[in-house]
């Protein structure tokens, strides 16, 4: 053995281990000495870890895995109890190869290891620790190095030698004793704790399997009930109660330091880990993970402080270790000495409560806030201890968190998912909100919300969330009721190669000394899990390729009528063609949280599954028609896009309709303000979601930056949009600049708030900077938003204009008299030519078969070019397309058709004409119809057709669809342009153009 190394470490426990090996990994020389015969051995501890904390320095291995544990336990004194998931994975570990493996694993990265090596002393230069004494082999022996790590347990000689004061509290210690037994018949997935007084006064008693019906039964007392009766004496009872005749395989007993960290851990050339350095859990009394967890950020910085030849960058390490779990361990902390002093019947009381909790809903977090929503009194009972033992004085102070993340997916989707505040605030298990009406506060930039905790209203008036996509977004919340007086939450996502770094930012001032308690424990703890649970579910399944639906959450309705569901989902396989779609709607169904359900939009469903957007809107069509889901027509606001009314029938749709949050009354319009979305139907699943987040920017996801701008300040933006149409308008001027984003690189535009409204000139950029000055006397809330409807919203006017619409709900009109633009649509009118003279030829009956199959011939065209036949008038017939370019594919197939429909005479031709404009939807005869000029041109366009041709006119000729087609075609297809003027348009001479099949 060498007689210099550069670190030293004394104890090969986990954190010894751990220490080891990321100091050695580095290339410096480690050695680790050990005063046990064998690594791992004796065994002093429950052997419990999570899933997380072991996968954080080596992957899961059967062979130091005992028993695997989903479920936690707790059983009252009375016997009551209530069982909760993990949310992940627990092991019950066997601590002799679990130890062994990871002093393995530090050897491999190149320490040397030393066992039956008894450290007795330290070396000292210039007050510095430079070495150690030990034993080895009957020869007393030196060996310096430059730091020394002490992972030599509770009871730790070495920090006390280097001068840190390692001394505990005897009423902080507990006095734990463990047997290990067989014939124990428990949940082998299942840890149990006993709380209360009868069972571990000031502690809790625990059983661990270990498979086989084998386990480990142990309890912890504190010191000072220790003196009154032995922890032994304790678990004897227990024993003789619950297993009398199980047999004893192995018997430990020891302190356990369930308390804060110490003080100080690290000095001069010295650094304390694990149990040495009290890194344990003060709530469980676990130390093996925080442990690793102290071992590998003490390996880091002292490898660091060789490289860099700076031996005092060690004395970072303290801070470094509050900053990871320091401050966690304070927050567990009070909550034991609350727990500490609950009686047995507050215990019992607990137990009844746990009972009544949904078993979706059963979390650590939930039952916890469960508990005192049910029984407030337990809040007071908390903050009596908490307040008695750690505060003297209210002083406000902000309590701040920072969290991160390094995700696997780029900012631009997992954006989508993060910013639906929404949608997470659900997820993360926040209360449902309120929004209150109030006349204080400046109209559209302030909104009081109100929530519950506890049953205790908390009331506060929000900013507007501010955010440009796909970078950040916060907002700020000032409080008037509750234990908080104000919270700033900012969110951060920057490109970490193809990956997120992602930041959550969260400070909080409490308004009264309960604050002091509830900011750390719902922050810092129940809200702390549930993120980093969350934001790594979202993260999961963005890189899942799996095409499954999406599940966040455990709150799902159950099917109603099992037999009705089964039955109407077979009826979906007979009349919806496409398997797959089916398939997924099953899943959906079945599988889907409540929140997904309560608005499905098919076309976002489409994109997930892999499956087209026609086949999948189809599907829902067809289950809705069934009874499976309910159809909605959701009005949308122009400005916020709000849902303003969401009536399950176009009968309910009516113009004008208000805006409360945009104070504006707006035409509806079928093209951008209805947008179809789908539910279950009740007689399937009750689906009810409330409203957890009002303002974030997944709520109007069109808005790809908001701002407020201070009055007479100014804000600059940076702004990489995708190519299309935006506005830059504010929250109390609908008018604003409307420009296109374009590769055109990067421009720069300054624009100008005034009592008017925006002064800028059109600007035109892909990458914008864009400084914004607002010259009135009021903050202004700067908008910048898409003109463009979502992609994966199916509109109103798309859905009338599609032939499966109207033959699954040939019921729906518009209410009599109203009318509702439906922006543009393209118009088809055909006729057949000497259909008269046909009559006379060949009689009524068979004239009459051949109109209707020239019929089935022209619906089977439009239906597979996504329009529809809005009527039939004698044997002419009406269709209409959203897209120009369908209507001419559509046509053309119908010639082809007709041309193989053997004809009663070749003097039977079809005459076609074809026109693109705005039209209004209106009631005709109880059918949805469609009037204006746009189809007054389209009809009388049908009369100049030859019947070889197709007549278009010059808005259809110059779409850019329709030309890429046809100059694709231009081999088979001939077009001739000529002008005339129409009937009741004579003072205008119309384009048009001849498009004949050759």
């Amino acid at each position: 053995m060498k007689q210099s190394y550069d670190v030293i470490v004394v104890g090969a426990g986990p954190a010894g281990s751990t220490a080891a090996r990321f100091a050695a990994e580095k290339g410096i020389s480690v050695l680790m000495l050990e005063k046990d015969r064998d690594v791992g051995y004796p065994v002093r501890c429950g052997e419990a870890v999570s899933k997380k904390g072991i996968e954080e320095f080596l992957p899961v291995d059967s062979k130091f895995v005992a028993s695997e544990m989903t479920k936690f336990r707790f059983v009252a004194p009375n016997e009551e109890y209530a069982e909760v998931g993990f949310g992940d994975t627990g092991y019950v570990l066997e601590r002799r190869i679990f130890d062994y493996e990871l002093a393995r694993i530090a050897a491999e990265a190149g320490t040397e290891i030393l066992t039956r090596a008894y450290v007795n002393g330290l070396l000292f230069n210039e007050g510095r620790v430079c070495g150690v004494k030990y034993e080895y082999r009957g020869e007393t022996k030196e060996a310096y190095a430059k730091i020394v790590i002490a992972a030599d347990g509770v009871e730790s000689r070495v920090g006390r030698w280097a001068g840190i004061k390692t001394h505990s509290d005897f009423r902080e210690m507990e006095s734990a004793v463990q047997v290990t037994a067989a014939n124990i018949p428990v949940n082998q997935d299942t840890l149990y704790f006993f709380m209360g007084q009868c069972y571990a006064p000031n502690g809790y008693l625990w059983i661990f399997p270990k498979g086989n019906n084998k386990a480990n039964i142990g309890l912890g007392v504190s010191g000072e009930i220790n003196k009154k009766k032995s922890a032994l004496k304790y678990l004897n009872d227990f024993m003789d109660k619950y297993y009398p005749d199980a047999p004893i395989l192995t018997t430990v007993a020891g302190g356990v330091p369930c308390e804060l960290t110490l003080g100080k851990i690290s000095g001069p050339g010295i650094m304390l880990v694990g149990d040495a350095a009290r890194q344990i859990n003060p709530l469980s009394g676990g130390g093996i993970c925080s442990g690793m967890i102290g071992g590998k950020i003490a390996g880091i910085i002292a490898s660091e402080a060789i490289l860099q030849n700076k031996i005092d960058h060690i004395l970072t390490y303290d801070k470094a270790w509050h900053d990871r779990l320091g401050k966690r361990h304070v927050i567990f902390n009070r909550i034991k000495e609350g727990i500490y002093n609950f009686s047995d019947k507050t215990f019992n009381d607990l137990a009844v409560i746990f009972k009544k909790v949904p078993p979706g809903d059963q979390n650590i977090g939930k039952l916890f806030t469960t508990a005192l929503f049910n029984q407030p009194s337990l809040l007071i009972d908390v903050a009596r201890v908490f307040l008695s033992r750690t505060i003297t004085c209210y002083m406000p102070r902000t309590y701040t968190y920072h969290w991160e993340w390094y995700l696997k997916s780029p900012p631009e989707k997992f954006w989508k998912l993060i910013a639906d505040t929404n949608r997470f605030n659900f997820d993360t298990s926040v209360p449902s909100i309120t929004k209150l009406v109030d006349e204080t506060k400046a109209a559209g930039l302030y909104t009081k919300l109100q929530l519950k905790r506890f049953g205790i209203p908390v009331t506060w008036y929000e900013e507007p969330f501010e955010w440009i996509f796909p970078e950040r977004f916060g907002v700020i919340r000032r409080y008037t009721t509750g234990p908080v007086k104000e919270m700033r939450v900012t969110v951060l996502l920057a490109p970490e190669g193809s990956g997120t770094h992602l930041t959550y930012h969260v400070e909080a001032v409490p308004a009264n000394k309960l604050g002091n308690i509830a900011i750390p424990v719902q922050i810092g703890l129940i809200s702390a899990n549930e993120f980093d649970k969350t934001v790594k579910k979202y993260d999961s399944i963005i890189q899942s390729s799996s095409q499954a639906p999406v599940i966040f959450s455990s709150v799902r309705s159950p099917v109603i009528d099992e037999n009705r569901c089964k039955h109407l989902l077979k009826e979906l396989s007979r009349v919806s063609p496409d398997a797959t779609v089916n398939q997924y709607i099953e899943k959906l169904l079945r599988e889907s949280d409540d929140f997904a359900l309560s608005k499905i939009r098919p076309y976002a469903f489409a994109k997930q599954w892999g499956t087209s957007k026609s086949a999948t809107l189809a599907a829902f069509l067809h289950a809705t028609r069934l009874g499976l889901f309910d159809l909605h027509w959701d009005i949308l606001c122009p400005l916020c896009r709000g849902t303003q009314a969401s009536p399950r029938s176009i009968q309910d749709v009516h113009t004008p309709v208000h805006c409360d949050s945009c104070n504006i009354n707006f035409e509806v319009n079928f093209d951008r303000l209805v947008e179809i979305t789908f539910k279950p139907n009740s007689s399937i699943k009750n689906i009810n979601v409330d409203t957890f987040c009002i303002g974030g920017p997944q709520v109007t996801p069109h808005i790809v930056a908001q701002q407020i701008i201070p009055s007479n300040g100014s804000k600059k933006f940076r702004l990489k949009l995708e190519p299309g149409a935006y506005r830059v308008r504010t929250n109390t001027h609908a008018n604003g600049t409307i420009f296109r984003a374009e590769s055109s690189g990067e421009m720069e535009y300054t624009i100008t708030i005034n009592a008017s409204g925006i002064e800028s000139d059109v600007i035109s950029s892909e990458t914008l900077l864009l400084t914004v000055i607002n010259s009135t006397g009021s903050d202004e809330l700067c908008i910048i938003e898409r003109m463009q409807f979502a992609d994966d919203a199916v509109t109103a006017a798309e859905l009338t204009a599609l032939q499966i619409f109207r033959d699954l709900f040939s019921s729906e009109a518009l209410r009599p008299g109203e009318h509702i633009s439906v922006g543009k649509a393209a118009l088809v009118f055909t006729d057949l030519k000497n259909s008269t003279k046909m009559y006379r030829q060949i009689g009524d009956a068979k004239a009459f078969g051949y109109v209707m199959n020239h019929f089935d011939i022209l619906k089977t065209a439009i239906s597979e070019n996504e329009g529809a036949v809005v009527k039939t008038i004698g044997d002419a017939v009406m269709g209409v397309f959203l897209e120009p370019a369908n209507a001419v594919k559509a046509m053309l197939q119908a010639r082809v058709g007709m041309m193989q429909l053997a004809a009663p005479s070749e003097e039977i031709l079809l005459k076609t004409g074809i026109h693109f404009g705005a039209c209004i939807a209106v009631n005709l005869n109880n059918n949805f119809d469609y009037f204006g000029s746009t189809v007054n041109i389209a009809a009388r366009l049908e009369g100049l057709s030859s019947g070889t041709d197709i007549i278009i006119s010059g808005e259809v000729f110059e779409d850019p669809t329709v030309k890429q087609f046809l100059s694709q075609s231009s081999g088979s297809i001939q077009i001739a342009p000529f002008e005339t003027k129409l009937k009741g348009f004579e003072n205008e001479a119309f384009a048009l153009y001849r498009v004949k099949s050759i």
